[in-house]
């Protein structure tokens, strides 16, 4: 009896600290208005597309910014960002877009640049959906077949683009490369080098008994 007493007490608390850290959650994604959250598919569609001149910073530790970041990002980790002497080197004429590990770091800054002017956002899930949405092969949840066939191909080309792989698959989202033009200074085109004439053979000479074995004498 007692047992079961204590299984539901500990049942009941249980739940109180789920339901407690479930509004935490919630109330930290209510910080701001859902227009300054993007997704990392959004992020990375808006970076392959290149029409906005984001600006992407990585508020981490220095030692997981060099570990591992998305390709263009600078890096000033959230505990700093507030130095006059780093918020210095953040474009305010720019869309500023935010990450961190998992998202929580990327929204105290969101706060910070927003209570400074900037034009910031941050990005829901930080790397770890960075690396699930964008980095993970497709094929480990997905397959190149029926509806879903072209998102597939979507999702392996954003990776093949960002991974830098060429030729991998059907980088449908990689924007193609400039045409490649023919440079003024290129080495002329080889010609055909003349026919030479076949030279004429000599007449042979009849033989001269006891002759010398010169050019003139074929027997000698």
């Amino acid at each position: 009896m007692k047992f079961s007493l204590f299984g539901r007490i500990a049942g009941v608390i249980s739940i109180c600290f789920f339901m407690a850290a479930s509004s935490t959650w919630a109330e930290r994604k209510q910080r701001f208005p859902p227009d300054k959250y993007v997704s990392a598919s959004q992020l990375a569609d808006s970076l392959v597309k290149g029409k906005e001149r984001i600006y992407l910073l990585d508020v981490r530790n220095d030692w997981e910014y060099s570990d591992f970041h998305i390709p263009g990002a600078k890096n000033i980790a959230v505990q700093v960002l507030n130095n006059p002497k780093n918020l210095a080197k953040i474009p305010k004429g720019r869309k500023i877009v935010l990450y961190c590990r998992t998202g929580v770091r990327s929204e105290r800054a969101l706060g910070i640049l927003l209570a400074k002017g900037y034009d910031a956002y941050s990005m829901e899930g930080g790397v770890a959906s960075w690396w699930r949405n964008i980095i993970e092969p497709p094929s480990i949840t997905m397959a190149p077949f029926g509806k879903g066939g072209a998102q597939f191909r979507k999702r392996q080309g954003l990776r093949n683009y960002f991974m830098k792989i060429p030729g991998a698959g059907p980088a449908l989202a990689t924007p193609p490369g400039p045409a490649i033009k023919k440079s003024a200074k290129s080495a002329p085109t080889a010609k055909t080098a003349p026919k030479l004439a076949k030279p004429k053979m000599a007449p042979l000479q009849p033989c001269a008994v006891g002759g010398s074995p010169d050019m003139g004498n074929p027997c000698g």
